[in-house]
C-alpha cells in the first residue's frame, strides 16, 4: 500500500480529504529544489563549475557538450540532488545511450508518423493538470496499443520523446514525474514485442540515463501474465525506485491520492477525454519539436546543437 502522506504536501489528517491538483509558484519551487535537491544559487553555480571541469577532463570524448549551457547540465544535477560526481555518471550513460541506440534516440520527432500515431491513439500522453504534489504526470494506456503494428523500439520512443518534452521544464526536473500505468486487458501480444534483453536496457536507460526523477509509478489492473514481467522488471531496479512501484486493482484506489479532477473523464474523472489530453499532449511536444530535435547532435565527438534552448 501507498503511505498516503507520500503525496501530501501537508502532511498527516486525521480526516480523508480529497486530493486536489496544486501548481507551484516559481518561489514553492525553489524551496523545494533548496529542501529536497540542496540547491541554492550558490550551490548552483559551484555544481556546473565541476560538472563543466569534469566534461573539459574527458578531452574530445565530450565535445558534444562543451558549449552546452546551464539550463541543460542542471538536469542532470537535480536528478542527483546537486552532486556533481552523480550527475556526471548519469550524463556520461546518457551521451552513451545516445550514440549507442540510434533505433530508440534518431528521429524523436513528433512529426514521425509512428510516434504521432502512438501518442494520439492515447496510448501515451501527459495529463494536462497536476497532481496534488504539483507534478505532470504520465498515462499509459497498454490495451490502446497495436501490438501487430508497432515495435518495442516504437514504444520506447514514444517514452523518450515525452521525457525530452518534460525535462524541458524546470517544475518537472525539480518535482519529478508521477505515472499511472492502465494494465488492464492487456494480452500476451502486448507483452511478447519485448525481449527480456529489450526490458533489461529499456530500465537500465529510465532510471540510469534520463535525468528525471521517477517519484511514483502506479500500475492499475496487471493481468498475472503481465505480472510476471513486472516483477522481472522491477528487480532490475535500485531498492529506492523498486519502493515507489505500486500495483492497484482499478482506479478507485488511484483516486484516493490523484485528484479526480485531473484523471480523464474515461476513468470516471474531470479532465477532459482521452482523446482531448492525448491531443493536448501532442501540441506541447510540437511546440518543442525544435528544442527536442537540437538534441540529436547530442553524440561522442559531435559538437553540441547551438539551437537547443
Amino acid at each position: 500500500m501507498i503511505d498516503q502522506n507520500y503525496n501530501n504536501p501537508y502532511g498527516a489528517s486525521s480526516q480523508k480529504v480529497n486530493p486536489t491538483s496544486r501548481t507551484m509558484s516559481k518561489s514553492e519551487l525553489a524551496k523545494v529544489a533548496e529542501y529536497e535537491l540542496g540547491e541554492t544559487p550558490s550551490t548552483r553555480l559551484k555544481a556546473l563549475k565541476e560538472l563543466r571541469e569534469w566534461i573539459a577532463s574527458e578531452g574530445s570524448r565530450l565535445d558534444c557538450l562543451k558549449d552546452a549551457p546551464d539550463a541543460f547540465l542542471l538536469r542532470f544535477l537535480r536528478m542527483q540532488k546537486t552532486d556533481a560526481k552523480k550527475a556526471a555518471t548519469v550524463l556520461d550513460n546518457y551521451v552513451k545511450f545516445r550514440t549507442n541506440s540510434p533505433e530508440w534516440f534518431e528521429n524523436l520527432d513528433i512529426q514521425d508518423e509512428r510516434i504521432s500515431e502512438l501518442i494520439k491513439s492515447g496510448y501515451l500522453f501527459v495529463l494536462p493538470k497536476r497532481d496534488a504534489s504539483g507534478r505532470r504526470v504520465i498515462f499509459s494506456r497498454a490495451a490502446s496499443l497495436d501490438a501487430s503494428k508497432f515495435t518495442a523500439a516504437d514504444v520506447m520512443r514514444a517514452h523518450l520523446l515525452t521525457f525530452e518534452g518534460l525535462l524541458m521544464d524546470e517544475e518537472c526536473q525539480i518535482n519529478g514525474l508521477t505515472y499511472i500505468m492502465d494494465e488492464q486487458n492487456t494480452s500476451w501480444s502486448h507483452i511478447t514485442i519485448w525481449t527480456p534483453s529489450e526490458v533489461t536496457k529499456a530500465f537500465t536507460c529510465s532510471e540510469k540515463s534520463i535525468p528525471l526523477r521517477h517519484r511514483q509509478v502506479n500500475f492499475i489492473g496487471l493481468p498475472w501474465a503481465l505480472s510476471l514481467v513486472f516483477r522481472f522488471a522491477k528487480s532490475l531496479l535500485s531498492p529506492k525506485l523498486r519502493k515507489r512501484l505500486f500495483t492497484w486493482p482499478d482506479f478507485e484506489k488511484v483516486k484516493e491520492f490523484v485528484p479526480s479532477s485531473i484523471l480523464p473523464n474515461d476513468y470516471s474523472g474531470e479532465g477532459g477525454s482521452v482523446e482531448e489530453m492525448a491531443e493536448a499532449w501532442h501540441k506541447e511536444l510540437e511546440e518543442r519539436r525544435e528544442n527536442i530535435l537540437g538534441l540529436k547532435s547530442i553524440n561522442f565527438n559531435v559538437p553540441f546543437a547551438s539551437t537547443l534552448y
